[in-house]
């Protein structure tokens, strides 16, 4: 704008058909010079993740403000409303966005879950030492830049000396410089049933990599936790396994 606004302009995001969305905060304050006029400028970004191939839409925002308008005529009937400014609404539109989504390539791995971006994935456990039916958390980290929320479980390959219990999955988002990054943290209790030097096997995870725009597979590490035999008759923790 480079006129007055008596009020704070209304405005109304568009619909965003065939994306997850996610909002890019701080907004942008400038000033721009437009054909030599300066223009105070706001900006609002969004980040947009196509969620199926085909066609998909930015409808239309919209923008309500309401400017001031003052008289020109001092003998008007109206010279007093004149003398202090009327409002005069204008709603501004702008035009929908229509974008051609391309499906990903085939073929696709059979591991492959949807996960598109840049990632790595970390592996560590609270103990490295432990006995026979005492519990260890095993936490798997995806981080990177993509759409965080929406990337799927990990699958710990078959542990055959350790009995398996799902904990929590938590998700943490970092936004700047207009992307999207972050990590989502899967956390697993697993309860040794042998004694010696047992393996937690590398954890694969399978994303499409957008900037080699390639499948790729990447693995944890192979933890090694040495398993002490346990005390007999002592009971062992234990929930509903995976």
């Amino acid at each position: 704008n480079r006129v007055p606004l008596l009020s704070r302009p209304g405005y109304q995001p568009p619909e965003m058909t065939g994306f997850w969305t996610e909002d890019l905060p701080p907004q942008r304050n400038y000033t721009s010079s437009v054909k030599g006029m300066p223009y105070n400028v706001t900006e609002i970004q969004t980040a947009l993740f196509p969620s199926a191939p085909g066609k998909a839409r930015v409808g239309s925002a919209s923008l309500t403000v309401n400017l001031e308008n003052v008289g020109s005529d001092p003998f008007g009937g109206d010279f007093f409303s004149q003398f202090f400014g009327r409002a005069e609404q204008k709603i501004l539109r702008t035009d929908p966005v229509a974008i051609a989504v391309r499906p990903l390539p085939e073929p696709k791995p059979a591991d492959f879950k949807g996960a598109v971006g840049q990632y790595s994935l970390t592996a560590q456990t609270d103990k490295e030492r432990i006995s026979v039916g005492a519990p260890l958390t095993l936490t798997l980290t995806v981080s990177g830049r993509g759409n965080i929320k929406s990337l799927p479980d990990l699958t710990i390959p078959p542990l055959t000396n350790f009995r398996t219990f799902y904990a929590n999955a938590a998700t943490s988002i970092e936004k700047k410089d207009g992307q999207v990054s972050g990590s989502k943290v899967f956390k697993t209790v697993l309860i040794p049933t042998a004694s010696g030097e047992l393996t937690i096997p590398p954890v694969p995870f399978v994303f499409f990599d957008i900037a080699s725009r390639q499948y790729r597979t990447i693995r944890s590490r192979p933890i090694t936790v040495h398993v002490a035999p346990g005390a007999a008759g002592a009971s062992t923790w234990g929930q509903t396994p995976m």
